[in-house]
């Protein structure tokens, strides 16, 4: 949420472009359309891990605690360099 919020406000403001590809036409077309694909990629991505957890939190609970720090880090460099 932290990444569609802050890549709405920067876009909104002209200090940022999407760097997606994919997510770029939507970005392009507004906050709405932006706002539901980014949901659309990501909250399905997160039902899954939560219901395959239960099954093997051995396996999802670390992956998740390193996907998280890696997806900001990658975040943050990619502000940075813009």
């Amino acid at each position: 949420m932290l990444d569609l919020l802050s890549s709405a406000f920067l876009f909104e403001r002209g200090l940022a472009v999407e760097g997606n590809p994919l997510l770029r036409t939507f970005a392009d077309s507004g906050l709405v359309p932006f706002a539901l694909a980014k949901l659309i990629t990501f909250v399905p991505a997160l039902a899954v891990a939560e219901w395959y957890c239960r099954l093997r939190p051995r396996y999802i609970l670390p992956l998740l605690r390193w996907t998280a720090p890696a997806y900001l880090g990658l975040y943050l460099g990619l502000i940075l360099a813009q």
